[in-house]
């Protein structure tokens, strides 16, 4: 019932988000023309890069920050330190990597966005880096402090504002203008972040403890990693789909992910709110064990639904949210679908294991599925052609989730008690 109410009140920013985020596809489809497919592919390079750079930049303290903020709720001087210490480390991290990508911005425009005639975004890419990186950490505090109304009030701003300035920028300047805007979207929300930090959090940001830096650093490896691997992942495979098929069929698979993660968003919205603070509050086995029942029990029916649902509606949304040039997505519908299935259910076990920093465990996983994605989508597109490459990732999020369900058989039942101490 935790779960169900977080996720109602969460409703109304699910929803917004959800709305903006199919309007944005359909104003870059209809804009862009015939030129849709690639500008999505480029679009999908840019945000995947920014996204490596926030996540450097925020030094993967974020569950950290969300897991002790919540911790030491009752012993606010703990708490200000925890908070204090991240903004700091944050900030000159931020400071650090912007300027790596003014350095290389040539380079990176080049392997990024197949040109060097985008450098200058990428030089302007710092402002982007200290800017959502300090945001990204002020909605983890929120989130620690279980302050969800601001919570919600700035993923609002952020999804409205950023939809707004896309859809100026493209219908002014067109794909390039659409790329720009993508530098400035946090822009806005970074300033309601500061008022909501003076409002609501109130710390004095003066003090650094080596001691905090230590146990935040217990979840940057995990975090890092997989904030990084993710989306370094998605721009590898791009280039094998760009080198190996076309730039077009590159968009027809970043447009295929944008439908997963449009209505992924309604289910993982909570994710992040609700089970780190949870896993990392419970104490005995069995209520973890407990909790991940219900969480499938509510979940399952849920995502068994949303899937079929989009498999027979796929003509449909394409004609709504896209345009004739994205028909030949229909066959990569199935797979997707499948993959997405498997890889909530996935999320659950693999916060479980965040949450409880077992970092050993969580980097091997990490590492081998990702390898293995590389591996499926060169071989699939090779050898099968481009009306399956989504299929890699059913087989991926199959083998994952049932991994990770093994481990958590290990872990919570084989040899163990419930009442057993974690």
């Amino acid at each position: 019932m935790n779960l169900v109410t977080t996720t109602l009140k969460n409703s109304i920013q699910v929803i917004i988000r959800f709305i903006v985020g199919i309007l944005n596809i359909k104003v870059i489809a209809v804009l862009l023309g015939p030129a849709a497919p690639a500008g999505m592919a480029l679009l999908g390079q840019l945000n995947n890069a920014l996204q490596i750079g926030v996540s450097l930049s925020t030094l993967g303290f974020k569950d950290g920050i969300v897991k002790y903020v919540s911790q030491y709720k009752g012993n606010k001087a703990e708490q200000n330190k925890f908070i204090s210490t991240s903004y700091i480390a944050v900030f000159f991290a931020a400071v650090f990597f912007s300027l790596i990508c003014i350095f290389f911005s040539r380079f990176l425009s080049n392997y990024i966005l197949k040109s060097e005639d985008y450098f200058l975004i990428f030089r302007f890419a710092g402002i982007f880096l200290i800017t959502n990186s300090l945001l990204n950490l002020t909605i983890s505090v929120l989130n620690g402090l279980e302050q969800q109304k601001y919570f919600i009030l700035i993923n609002i701003i952020l999804s409205v504002t950023g939809f707004g300035l896309a859809l100026g920028a493209v219908w002014l300047w067109g794909l390039n203008g659409l790329l720009w805007a993508q530098i400035f979207i946090s822009i806005f929300a970074f300033i309601s972040g500061i008022i909501i930090f003076k409002k609501i959090i109130k710390t004095p940001i003066k003090t650094v403890s080596s001691d905090v830096l230590k146990k935040l650093s217990k979840y940057s490896a995990m975090a890092l990693f997989s904030a990084i691997a993710v989306p370094l992942i998605n721009i590898v495979i791009r280039n094998i789909i760009i080198n190996n098929a076309s730039l077009t069929t590159a968009g027809l698979w970043e447009g295929i992910n944008k439908i997963s993660s449009n209505y992924l968003l309604i289910i993982t919205s909570a994710f992040g709110y609700y089970f780190i603070p949870t896993f990392s509050q419970m104490q005995k086995k069995q209520q973890v064990v407990d909790e991940i029942k219900k969480s499938y029990k509510l979940l399952v029916p849920l995502l068994l639904a949303g899937a079929v649902a989009i498999f027979f509606a796929k003509d449909l949304i394409i004609k709504l949210i896209f345009t004739k040039e994205f028909i030949h997505m229909r066959p990569l519908f199935i797979w997707q679908v499948i993959g997405d299935f498997f890889k909530i259910l996935a999320w659950i076990l693999a916060t479980l294991l965040i949450a409880k920093a077992r970092i050993k465990t969580y980097l091997t996983i990490e590492i081998c599925f990702l390898a293995l994605q590389v591996v499926l989508v060169k071989t699939i597109i090779t050898q099968l052609g481009n009306n399956y490459i989504t299929l890699y990732y059913a087989i991926e999020n199959f083998l994952y989730f049932t991994t990770l369900t093994v481990i958590f058989y290990y872990y919570y039942f084989k040899g163990r008690h419930g009442n057993e101490q974690i």
